[in-house]
């Protein structure tokens, strides 16, 4: 077998047209016969399977669906505590590995910037938990936007190790969530709702004055609680790109999930910054 083809050799000290034909006729027909046997086996487990996956699925959803109560019924508290009442948790944390670049045209700057899986990593397990908010409206939409900020630093805390800080003052402000690295910060991430196209250029200018000449990984957490989340999304999208540091929108797979982009830094026009824009829709829900 290679890839899609079945290979195979004819060999003999005289070989005639009409050998080589017989031979390939032999081989087809012993292929036919190995493969009407593989189906009959096949159409017999086929029904077998599909019940084994609706059984696997269901009892997966279910086991979801009691983690789901169970962890909107706890009662967790975000701020601190002392040490001698401390719980710790027993989670899978990740170390925060950095790599060179960042610079443009030079592949060697020795500064370090946070490696681009961390990075994803970071971004992808926002986006996970923005996922499921909106798979719960009735309890994330009774969240404000701090409170929605102190959850997404519990959840990457338990990740990262504790690294990841909140209301950190950086730049000309503070910023809702940073990673920081010695004396360097890997990440920085900014939580809105969106209030119109004003107010979110306004909010793209207030983490971009966040960073430092040093900082190249950002995102814009964008909550919507109300209107169409497609138009929002397509505002929010042409908002970033008329922005007067707009360098490139980046492709991606799901724009309703997750868009990239890279800005220029304010401090550098020779600097870059990656942005991410993750949409959480949180529609206000009654009663």
């Amino acid at each position: 077998m290679r890839e899609d083809a079945v290979v195979f050799s004819v060999r003999g000290a005289e070989l005639t047209p009409e050998a080589v034909r017989g031979h390939i006729a032999q081989m087809r027909h012993e292929l036919e016969r190995q493969t009407s046997w593989a189906n009959v086996q096949l159409e017999a487990w086929i029904p077998q399977l599909r019940v084994s996956i609706e059984t696997a699925v269901a009892q997966r959803k279910e086991r979801l669906d009691s983690a789901a109560s169970l962890s909107a019924g706890l009662d967790i508290p975000l701020a601190p505590v002392d040490d001698n009442r401390r719980i710790d948790i027993p989670v899978t944390r990740k170390k925060i590995r950095f790599q060179r670049g960042g610079r443009a045209g030079h592949s060697m700057s020795p500064e370090p910037s946070l490696a681009n899986e961390v990075y994803e990593d970071v971004t992808r397990t926002i986006g996970s938990l923005a996922r499921a908010m909106e798979r719960l409206p009735h309890t994330a939409s009774k969240f404000k936007e701090v409170e929605i900020r102190d959850l997404i630093l519990f959840i990457l805390n338990s990740h990262w190790e504790g690294a990841v800080r909140g209301e950190v003052f950086n730049g000309n402000g503070k910023t809702d969530i940073l990673l920081p690295w010695k004396d360097r910060n890997a990440f920085i991430g900014e939580c809105k709702f969106w209030s119109g196209p004003k107010g979110f250029a306004e909010a793209i200018d207030q983490l971009l004055g966040y960073l430092v000449w040093q900082d190249t990984k950002a995102a814009l957490i964008l909550f919507i609680r109300s209107g169409e989340a497609s138009s929002i999304i397509a505002k929010a999208d042409n908002t970033i790109q008329n922005h007067p540091l707009f360098k490139v929108a980046k492709s991606n797979v799901d724009p309703a999930v997750r868009l990239d982009y890279v800005m220029v830094s304010r401090s550098d026009s020779q600097r870059f910054i990656n942005l991410a824009l993750l949409p959480v829709v949180i529609p206000k829900v009654d009663g």
